[in-house]
């Protein structure tokens, strides 16, 4: 994971998917991106794609689309009961509490969004 302090702009997205999302990424993977505005980046796109990879954008504004939404509800839900007060705190909070978006719950994300995977060992 990447934990940045402020706003994440082209340039940290773009080491994000350098140094985290593509070295995690299998050929044939599909990279599913709302319409932020960081996740317009050619480089960003080419990487992925250079992975034998697909990125593929959601529709404009749908959160009920989009996956993120559901570990990101999770997370933060982690992180209240851990309830971290300062910025290392936050820090290592979301160290802790990353790891518990497990694999099971990201496939039940997806096809709550309409996008059913299929089952993979990933041991």
């Amino acid at each position: 994971s990447l934990v940045v302090q402020g706003a994440v702009d082209g340039h940290v997205f773009e080491r994000f998917v350098a140094e985290v999302l593509v070295p995690s990424l299998r050929p044939g993977q599909i990279v599913v991106w709302d319409n932020l505005s960081v996740h317009k980046s050619a480089d960003a796109r080419a990487r992925i794609e250079a992975a034998g990879c697909h990125v593929v954008f959601l529709p404009s504004y749908s959160p009920d689309c989009n996956p993120i939404e559901q570990a990101f509800a999770k997370t933060k839900q982690a992180l209240r009961r851990i309830g971290p007060r300062s910025w290392e705190s936050v820090a290592a909070a979301v160290g802790e509490v990353l790891p518990t978006v497990t694999a099971a719950d990201a496939r039940a994300f997806f096809a709550d969004a309409g996008f059913p995977c299929p089952s993979h060992d990933t041991t």
